[in-house]
């Protein structure tokens, strides 16, 4: 489900920024935008239940204290990255409804190919240490 959701969440971004305004429909944004929140849906869905499986128990308050406060970091940091990066490409621009939106959107595309590598680089992990990632993890009892 991570590989997925990284793929669908570079398609999307790199929708936004690589389509043609001349084929940018309102049903090519749509279908873009639901296609993100089907990504940002099945990313926390395959990473927030993997957690116990990689960490001790012992750990486990504090491996998911890091995870808020890396993306909480993210939500912080990614706001102001984008800022300059507007500010940058759209020089002498003075209305934002004329903002070229190219390099954000690439820049966004980028983080869904770190994921995607990031997920390929986690099944990995799991085939060779035998996390389960990918196993139930309620067994039922016959």
């Amino acid at each position: 489900m991570l590989i997925i959701g990284a793929v669908l969440m570079c398609l999307c971004h790199l929708t936004f920024a690589l389509v043609p305004e001349a084929y940018f429909t309102r049903g090519v944004a749509y279908t873009a935008i639901i296609i993100l929140g089907i990504s940002f849906s099945l990313v926390p869905a395959a990473l927030w239940p993997s957690v116990p499986k990689l960490v001790e128990n012992r750990y486990l308050g504090s491996a998911y204290s890091v995870i808020f406060w890396i993306q909480n970091m993210g939500l912080w940091a990614f706001p102001l990255l984008i800022g300059v990066v507007l500010d940058r490409t759209n020089q002498g621009v003075t209305n934002p409804l004329e903002y070229d939106y190219t390099v954000p959107m690439l820049i966004f595309a980028s983080l869904g190919v770190l994921a995607f590598f990031l997920g390929i680089w986690l099944r990995n992990e799991d085939r060779t240490r035998g996390y389960g990632l990918e196993l139930p993890n309620i067994n039922k009892i016959k």
